[in-house]
């Protein structure tokens, strides 16, 4: 009976041992299966985030590129006031005070065009570009040299480095 006692007492140590084993087992599974689980959901935040700083970035350049071409557009129903201007002051007239206006009124909207980036592109004496330039016909003049333009007939401007019209010259031959 003792021996029984002993043999039992065995079992017993022996199944309560492989209990835990079982168990210790099955944790092991369970937290080898979360951190796996902790892995993926790190890596698809990563990601989340990758992608929700790259949406920021394209919305961003989307606002730019829209006032961009809002400012484009304004500036080319400017400027052909600003020509016209222009054909006006180069006409003598008969009041001094009427060109002091016409002057005031130029220099004004040129002043509103630069101080929103739209500047007027150097022409007169300059290398014929045709990046900035658009030859409307060749000339000759002794001052210049060959490839330079000799007469601007029409200004070109640009917008923050972007030609938004290119000037109209006559280039030397």
């Amino acid at each position: 009976m003792k021996k029984d006692k002993t043999i039992d007492m065995d079992e017993e140590k022996l199944i309560n041992e492989e209990a835990e084993e079982s168990q210790e087992k099955a944790v092991s599974e369970e937290q080898d299966g979360v951190s796996s689980e902790i892995n993926d959901l790190q890596t698809k935040l990563v990601r989340l985030q990758a992608d929700f700083q790259n949406y920021k970035k394209r919305v961003e350049k989307e606002k730019d590129d829209l006032v961009s071409i809002g400012v484009v557009s304004i500036a080319n129903e400017i400027l052909p006031v600003i020509d016209n201007f222009e054909r006006a002051l180069e006409h003598e007239g008969d009041s001094a005070s009427f060109k002091e206006g016409m002057e005031l009124i130029y220099e004004g909207l040129k002043n509103a065009l630069k101080a929103k980036g739209i500047i007027e592109l150097k022409a007169l004496g300059e290398d014929f570009n045709p990046d900035f330039h658009q030859a409307v016909s060749m000339g000759h003049n002794d001052e210049y040299k060959e490839n330079q333009v000799i007469e601007v007939l029409l200004k070109g401007y640009e917008y923050n480095g972007k030609v938004i019209r290119h000037a109209m010259v006559i280039v030397n031959k």
